[in-house]
């Protein structure tokens, strides 16, 4: 059967994958590197297309019909639908062609922010939890013993205790000799050199909080409203969740469709970036897309896959020349010209990015960073100022009482 002379293509416009241009002539072009397959066999079969654009791939309603890209299938608007994943469920309206791509499912999800911007204790980040604890209680218990050992001043816990603090601070200590004191000055000055130098390469390039890794901990995230989580609508991918034999794709799904997190290709997030404490549920060649137009410093494709899936051409189930379109994707994959087609594509987007964020300026640090610590130290200047008043007050009461 001779091929057409026109043929009907339903597609849905994805950045540098399938896009629709216009000329000067106003004449559609198409480009990226499933329009480059488009051309190929248009050229090859020799046949003019039609493009016709949609939002989503499409799911099927209750009442039986299909949206998106499977509806114009199904109600023969259109002759084929491109780069459409393969499923059991869409072969009973379609016919679809060899596959001629496979695409892992799985999210990208965006880096959490640096505890510099986001903790108000961050200046104790460069040790963890239990070092504060085993220095505070050496500190407290040394105080303890000191005093013990001495009992000749009154207050003199307090007295050794605050002195033994100044130490950590890099306050001068004048005190009887002591072995016990000789330990704690030895381990003050290796603990305040630590720190310093912790510190100093914390500020220089502060620690992220570890990001998501894998499916189970995004569900976990996302249960405890820590995170949200989108997927494309219209899209295969929500049902293989739904009806996953594994809890935690079937709960992640579920919050999903309860707060309707579902994304279309033209949306405008998707072309800005998820925000903070998001992820996006997608193929593997769309989400590394993704990734180099937002930037990888701020976003993370994970390793992690839930299924893997084959995608081809679709056709209407009367299309009469699905196997002419077979054997010419077998000659195309075989000459290997649409994967070099995709390395290319992927080569200009990855060097394009990468130069415009090459010379970005490191963020300064703002007052915000350390408001904290600023009120610490005016809060202490108080203490002192009132301490210091005090001891005038008590100084003076005191000599009144001697004359008298």
């Amino acid at each position: 059967m001779k091929f057409p002379s026109i043929l009907k293509v339903a597609i849905v416009p994805t950045k540098y994958i399938i896009e629709i241009n216009k000329d000067e002539n106003n004449i559609t072009e198409i480009s990226g590197y499933e329009g480059y397959l488009l051309k190929l066999l248009s050229s090859t079969l020799g046949f003019k297309y039609e493009i016709f654009a949609e939002n989503e791939w499409g799911v099927l309603n209750k009442d039986g019909n299909w949206t998106g890209v499977l509806g114009l299938l199904q109600r023969k608007e259109v002759d084929v639908g491109l780069s459409v994943t393969m499923t059991n469920t869409r072969l009973n309206t379609v016919q679809f062609s060899r596959s001629y791509g496979k695409e892992d499912v799985t999210f990208i999800v965006s880096k959490p922010t640096s505890s510099l911007k986001t903790s108000n204790f961050w200046y104790l980040a460069p040790f963890e939890s239990n070092i504060w604890i085993f220095i505070s209680l050496y500190l407290i218990l040394t105080s303890v013993i000191l005093s013990a050992i001495n009992k000749k001043s009154n207050f003199l816990f307090l007295k050794t205790f605050f002195s033994l603090l100044g130490s950590l601070m890099k306050q001068p200590i004048s005190s009887g000799k002591s072995v016990l004191l000789g330990c704690w000055l030895f381990l003050s000055t290796m603990m305040t050199l630590c720190y310093s130098a912790l510190l100093l390469s914390y500020l220089t390039l502060p620690l992220n909080m570890e990001t998501i890794r894998n499916f189970e901990e995004l569900s976990k995230a996302v249960q405890l409203g820590k995170y949200r989580c989108f997927v494309e609508k219209g899209s295969a991918i929500g049902i293989s969740f739904r009806e996953s034999k594994q809890e935690h794709f079937r709960l992640l799904f579920e919050n999903v469709e309860r707060n309707n997190w579902f994304l279309k290709r033209s949306d405008d997030m998707l072309r800005k970036g998820l925000g903070k404490n998001t992820a996006f549920i997608s193929h593997r060649s769309i989400l590394e897309i993704l990734n180099a137009m937002w930037g990888s410093d701020a976003y993370e494709v994970s390793e992690d896959v839930f299924a893997s899936v084959n995608y081809g051409i679709a056709g209407r189930k009367d299309f009469c020349c699905i196997h002419i379109l077979s054997k010419e994707l077998s000659r195309i994959e075989a000459s290997h010209l649409r994967e070099q087609m995709r390395k290319n594509v992927f080569l200009k987007l990855n060097t394009a990015h990468e130069s415009l964020n090459k010379y970005n300026d490191p963020s300064p640090i703002t007052y915000e960073n350390i408001k904290d610590l600023i009120l610490i130290l005016i809060s202490g200047y108080l203490i002192a100022s009132v301490a210091f008043l005090a001891e005038i007050v008590y100084f003076n009461v005191n000599k009144k009482r001697k004359r008298f």
